[in-house]
Protein backbone atom coordinates (compact mmCIF):
# COMPACT_ATOMS: atom_id res chain seq x y z
CA UNK A 1 0.00 0.00 0.00
CA UNK A 2 2.92 2.38 1.08
CA UNK A 3 4.37 1.79 -2.49
CA UNK A 4 1.08 2.45 -4.23
CA UNK A 5 0.67 5.68 -2.42
CA UNK A 6 4.02 6.51 -3.45
CA UNK A 7 3.82 5.75 -6.97
CA UNK A 8 0.47 8.42 -6.53
CA UNK A 9 1.69 10.89 -4.82
CA UNK A 10 5.46 10.59 -7.53
CA UNK A 11 2.88 10.93 -10.44
CA UNK A 12 0.54 13.81 -9.06
CA UNK A 13 3.45 16.10 -8.35
CA UNK A 14 5.00 15.22 -12.03
CA UNK A 15 1.61 16.20 -13.41
CA UNK A 16 1.70 19.21 -12.06
CA UNK A 17 5.12 20.34 -12.72
CA UNK A 18 4.13 19.48 -16.69
CA UNK A 19 0.04 21.51 -16.15
CA UNK A 20 2.08 24.60 -14.67
CA UNK A 21 3.20 25.68 -17.86
CA UNK A 22 0.50 24.29 -20.80
CA UNK A 23 -1.04 26.52 -23.78
CA UNK A 24 -3.43 25.14 -26.33
CA UNK A 25 -4.47 27.53 -28.75
CA UNK A 26 -6.70 27.91 -32.53
CA UNK A 27 -6.67 29.36 -35.48
CA UNK A 28 -10.21 28.86 -36.14
CA UNK A 29 -10.46 30.69 -39.99
CA UNK A 30 -9.52 29.22 -42.67
CA UNK A 31 -5.65 30.56 -44.01
CA UNK A 32 -4.97 30.52 -47.65
CA UNK A 33 -1.78 31.16 -49.06
CA UNK A 34 -1.61 33.68 -52.13
CA UNK A 35 2.39 33.09 -52.88
CA UNK A 36 4.88 30.63 -52.03
CA UNK A 37 6.20 32.15 -48.89
CA UNK A 38 6.32 31.52 -45.23
CA UNK A 39 3.27 32.21 -43.68
CA UNK A 40 2.62 32.60 -39.46
CA UNK A 41 0.12 30.59 -38.65
CA UNK A 42 -2.22 32.56 -37.27
CA UNK A 43 -4.13 32.07 -33.90
CA UNK A 44 -7.42 33.79 -32.22
CA UNK A 45 -8.15 31.43 -29.74
CA UNK A 46 -6.63 30.92 -26.42
CA UNK A 47 -8.49 27.58 -25.28
CA UNK A 48 -6.15 27.21 -22.24
CA UNK A 49 -3.21 28.49 -20.99
CA UNK A 50 -1.40 28.42 -17.79
CA UNK A 51 2.15 29.94 -17.40
CA UNK A 52 2.23 30.26 -20.89
CA UNK A 53 0.79 33.11 -23.20
CA UNK A 54 0.13 33.67 -27.25
CA UNK A 55 1.09 37.61 -28.63
CA UNK A 56 0.83 38.25 -32.52
CA UNK A 57 0.76 34.51 -33.32
CA UNK A 58 3.83 33.62 -31.01
CA UNK A 59 4.05 31.47 -27.98
CA UNK A 60 5.96 33.49 -24.78
CA UNK A 61 8.02 31.19 -22.68
CA UNK A 62 7.91 32.46 -19.37
CA UNK A 63 10.91 30.57 -18.25
CA UNK A 64 13.44 28.41 -19.10
CA UNK A 65 12.88 24.54 -19.66
CA UNK A 66 12.01 21.87 -22.29
CA UNK A 67 8.99 22.10 -23.66
CA UNK A 68 7.07 19.71 -25.57
CA UNK A 69 5.30 21.30 -28.97
CA UNK A 70 2.44 19.57 -31.56
CA UNK A 71 0.71 21.36 -34.45
CA UNK A 72 -2.41 19.84 -35.71
CA UNK A 73 -3.63 21.15 -39.45
CA UNK A 74 -6.12 20.84 -41.39
CA UNK A 75 -4.76 21.23 -45.24
CA UNK A 76 -6.74 21.72 -48.09
CA UNK A 77 -7.28 23.45 -51.14
CA UNK A 78 -9.75 26.21 -53.13
CA UNK A 79 -8.79 24.24 -55.90
CA UNK A 80 -5.19 24.27 -56.82
CA UNK A 81 -3.08 21.65 -56.60
CA UNK A 82 0.52 21.08 -54.55
CA UNK A 83 1.81 20.93 -51.26
CA UNK A 84 1.20 22.47 -47.72
CA UNK A 85 4.30 22.61 -45.54
CA UNK A 86 3.97 23.34 -41.85
CA UNK A 87 6.94 23.71 -39.63
CA UNK A 88 8.09 25.72 -36.44
CA UNK A 89 10.39 28.54 -35.83
CA UNK A 90 12.14 29.73 -32.40
CA UNK A 91 13.50 33.32 -32.24
CA UNK A 92 12.48 33.16 -35.99
CA UNK A 93 14.75 30.44 -36.56
CA UNK A 94 13.62 26.72 -37.83
CA UNK A 95 13.49 24.20 -35.75
CA UNK A 96 15.48 21.11 -37.20
CA UNK A 97 13.42 18.68 -38.04
CA UNK A 98 10.29 19.86 -37.34
CA UNK A 99 8.34 19.69 -40.50
CA UNK A 100 5.40 18.45 -42.51
CA UNK A 101 4.45 18.14 -46.10
CA UNK A 102 1.23 16.84 -47.52
CA UNK A 103 0.21 17.06 -51.07
CA UNK A 104 -3.38 18.29 -52.15
CA UNK A 105 -4.70 17.06 -55.27
CA UNK A 106 -7.40 18.34 -55.43
CA UNK A 107 -10.57 20.84 -53.60
CA UNK A 108 -12.16 18.04 -51.88
CA UNK A 109 -9.44 16.40 -50.24
CA UNK A 110 -8.60 17.47 -46.98
CA UNK A 111 -6.29 16.23 -44.35
CA UNK A 112 -4.70 16.99 -40.71
CA UNK A 113 -0.74 16.95 -40.78
CA UNK A 114 0.61 17.01 -37.46
CA UNK A 115 4.27 17.95 -36.46
CA UNK A 116 5.78 17.93 -32.96
CA UNK A 117 9.20 18.41 -31.42
CA UNK A 118 10.97 18.85 -28.36
CA UNK A 119 12.55 22.43 -27.78
CA UNK A 120 14.74 24.29 -25.35
CA UNK A 121 13.59 27.44 -24.82
CA UNK A 122 14.65 30.63 -22.46
CA UNK A 123 12.80 32.94 -20.60
CA UNK A 124 11.66 35.54 -23.29
CA UNK A 125 12.06 33.01 -26.50
CA UNK A 126 8.97 33.28 -29.10
CA UNK A 127 7.49 29.53 -30.75
CA UNK A 128 5.98 30.36 -33.76
CA UNK A 129 4.26 28.30 -36.31
CA UNK A 130 4.83 28.38 -39.97
CA UNK A 131 3.70 27.22 -43.33
CA UNK A 132 3.83 27.39 -47.17
CA UNK A 133 3.06 26.29 -50.20
CA UNK A 134 3.70 25.14 -54.04
CA UNK A 135 0.77 26.85 -55.31
CA UNK A 136 -1.33 30.09 -54.38
CA UNK A 137 -5.13 28.69 -53.04
CA UNK A 138 -3.72 26.02 -50.36
CA UNK A 139 -3.49 26.33 -47.58
CA UNK A 140 -5.21 25.62 -43.84
CA UNK A 141 -8.40 25.09 -43.56
CA UNK A 142 -11.55 25.25 -40.87
CA UNK A 143 -14.70 23.84 -41.54
CA UNK A 144 -18.45 25.17 -39.91
CA UNK A 145 -20.96 22.89 -39.55
CA UNK A 146 -24.69 23.26 -37.69
CA UNK A 147 -24.76 21.72 -34.22
CA UNK A 148 -20.93 21.02 -33.72
CA UNK A 149 -18.07 22.97 -32.51
CA UNK A 150 -16.13 24.58 -35.50
CA UNK A 151 -12.92 22.59 -36.88
CA UNK A 152 -9.98 24.64 -36.60
CA UNK A 153 -7.78 25.14 -39.06
CA UNK A 154 -4.82 24.79 -36.73
CA UNK A 155 -4.45 23.90 -33.12
CA UNK A 156 -1.24 24.36 -31.30
CA UNK A 157 -0.05 22.18 -27.74
CA UNK A 158 2.57 23.31 -25.85
CA UNK A 159 3.48 22.40 -22.15
CA UNK A 160 6.82 22.02 -20.15
CA UNK A 161 8.31 18.91 -19.45
CA UNK A 162 11.24 19.85 -17.25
Amino acid sequence: MKKILALLVTALISFSAIAADVIQASGTASQISTDAKPHVVAFNSTDLSENLTIKNNSVIFKENGTYFAMIGAQVGSEGEKGYVYSWMRINGKDVANSSVAQYVGDKSFTTVVVSQTLVKANKGDKLEVMFSTTAKGLGLMAQTQPNMPVVPAAILSVYKIN
